[in-house]
């Protein structure tokens, strides 16, 4: 445990454990176990050989080595079983089978693969990337990367289920989440506390009961912390990856007699 404040706090725990707590939260049974949905990802020949062929282009022998990777056997199952938060991150996304998924900061697309690797497989699903490509220097990025590279990491096969917006976070994402009824939100773009509390205060405001709501550095500042602990949420982080955060978008029952959707003039 992190810390609790009013019934709302963070829970550190193993992927397996956050996996079957998030569904509890969310008043659901699971339909596979979480090593059915490493087992389906391990398996998947295809995806792992352009995930492998992607990583070795963009991550050095160097960086890898200190990922703790052997560089001379193939990278997709080394990554898989150490079920981290991409992992856990698909395990769920193919357990609520979300009809859209809106995330925010893409990159060449090393976690996105794994959203649209899942919407992929759910066969009706449709993840929505918002992103601006980064230039060295501005904002908090360290590097440069060319549009033609944005999302480089998701295979040709499944783009069908890929979406990508380009633009601030700020204009675009109040507007998708108006438009689309997105089930799953993923926070990974401009990491200030003021941005990311905006993108979970929008997140909360426009996605409807019981929708799942994932942060990556979420231990970069207390926006994460700060956000479950108001709504009196659990929030969960793995402990081979405390960064990354995850909670189920769920209401009381007063709010939710009240509606929490769009008010709109008849």
């Amino acid at each position: 445990m992190r810390w609790r404040f009013r019934g709302g706090g963070v829970l550190i725990s193993d992927a397996e454990s956050i996996y079957l707590s998030i569904l509890s939260d969310a008043g659901r049974e699971p339909t596979n176990s979480f090593e059915f949905y490493m087992a389906e990802l391990s398996q998947w020949c295809d995806l792992g050989e352009h995930w492998d062929q992607k990583t070795r282009e963009f991550t050095t022998p160097t960086r890898l080595c200190a990922l703790g990777v052997d560089v001379n056997k193939p990278l997709w199952k080394q990554f898989i079983a150490r079920r981290g938060s991409y992992e856990l991150t698909y395990a769920l996304a193919r357990e609520f089978q979300p009809k859209v998924i809106v995330e925010t900061g893409t990159e060449y697309g090393r976690g996105t693969v794994y959203l649209v690797a899942a919407a992929y497989k759910n066969g009706n699903g449709q993840v929505i990337s918002i992103d601006i490509p980064p230039q060295k220097g501005e904002l908090t990025m360290d590097k440069t990367i060319h549009r033609e590279d944005i999302g480089c990491m998701i295979p040709e096969f499944l783009r069908t289920a890929w979406e990508y917006r380009e633009g601030d976070a700020k204009a675009l994402l109040p507007h998708v989440l108006m438009e689309e009824n997105a089930e799953m939100f993923v926070h990974d773009s401009l990491h200030t506390a003021t941005h990311m509390a905006f993108e979970y205060a929008v997140a909360r405001a426009l996605m409807p009961h019981n929708t799942l709501i994932i942060s990556d550095d979420i231990t970069l500042n207390n926006s994460f912390d700060n956000f479950v602990a108001s709504h009196q949420l659990t929030g969960y982080a793995l402990v081979n990856n405390p960064s990354f955060g995850f909670v189920v978008n769920s209401f009381n029952d007063k709010e939710r007699s009240i509606g929490t959707g769009i008010v709109t003039s008849s």
